[in-house]
């Protein structure tokens, strides 16, 4: 499903894509929006994306922040446009500090009521992009282009923030609030990158999702090994990391010989990482097809 404008394809991405990971089935205290609720979810709002992309200038000012915007924040700012104008849902409350003698002690994402069952809902969402290192299951080895957080800490995080209605702090909040207990929901979207050279024999992170999004990484090392055939590139800035890229026809592209030496330049420049699509002519655009992360050698030490 491919929209005219961008800002509506990244909205289509947050609600089809398919989710990242569930929790250990032994905790058994929370539930996942899985594939297959986005999946109908996606077919429910196919009229609502519709609407958005033959007039999109109310999400556009909705989503409009002066200065620089975190990667995930703008998909917060996303889920809450969605969850409020597609007509399932509403929202009672979000990105609501939790607090303790004058103390926070976390923020819940959003409590919501379905419209049609009343159910009362609290989701946690995030957007999160992590490398394998080492080719390992291991959640601690799945860690950030940045190697400052990893998927072990974002999954402890997560069963913290969504026990909060079990704790003394939550609870009080619901009764000053005046919202009964809810349903705890775990919205994790993004992509887990594989070593390009460890694909044969690729682990998933364990309790990963089966047909989460996926992409690969390479190091500055490998970029000469790894540019090697006739393809489009295009660098990705992270307002581009959600829905699959479509090139404009003022677009910077490179091929393959040309991306290099903007890819080193890059790296140098920012000591940072930097992230690609790979690019397929198709129907008379450019249009993603491969997502490729590219690492320091030193990464994850990052010393």
């Amino acid at each position: 499903m491919v929209f005219k404008h961008k800002i509506v394809n990244d909205l289509a991405w947050i609600i089809s894509s398919a989710p990242l990971m569930s929790f250990d089935p032994k905790l058994n205290h929370f539930k996942v929006l899985d594939q297959k609720w986005f999946e109908e979810e996606i077919k429910r709002c196919h009229k609502f994306l519709l609407e958005q992309d033959s007039n999109p200038d109310e999400l556009h000012q909705f989503m409009h922040t002066e200065g620089r915007q975190l990667l995930g924040k703008r998909f917060e700012k996303f889920i809450e446009y969605w969850l409020n104008k597609s007509g399932k849902f509403e929202v009672l409350a979000s990105n609501q500090p939790i607090s303790k003698n004058k103390i926070t002690l976390g923020e819940i994402d959003y409590i919501v009521k379905d419209i049609s069952s009343g159910d009362l809902w609290h989701i946690e969402v995030a957007a999160k992009y992590y490398l394998g290192y080492n080719n390992s299951g291991l959640q601690a080895n799945w860690k950030g282009i940045n190697a400052k957080d990893t998927l072990e800490d974002k999954m402890i995080k997560f069963k913290k923030q969504l026990s909060i209605f079990e704790r003394e702090e939550g609870i009080k909040f619901l009764e000053d609030s005046g919202i009964s207990k809810p349903h705890p929901f775990l919205m994790m979207k993004g992509f887990f990158f594989y070593y390009w050279k460890d694909l044969k024999k690729a682990k998933s992170p364990k309790f990963s999702l089966p047909n989460h999004s996926s992409g690969l990484f390479i190091r500055q090392s490998d970029i000469s090994e790894f540019f090697k055939a006739d393809n489009t590139w295009v660098v990705l800035s992270k307002q581009n990391w959600f829905s699959e890229y479509i090139a404009s026809d003022d677009e910077d592209l490179f091929s393959e010989i040309a991306i290099q030496p903007r890819v080193q330049w890059l790296l140098e420049e920012y000591n940072f990482g930097v992230m690609l699509g790979r690019l397929k002519y198709e129907n008379g655009h450019f249009i993603e097809d491969l997502r490729v992360a590219v690492v320091l050698d030193v990464w994850p030490t990052m010393e």
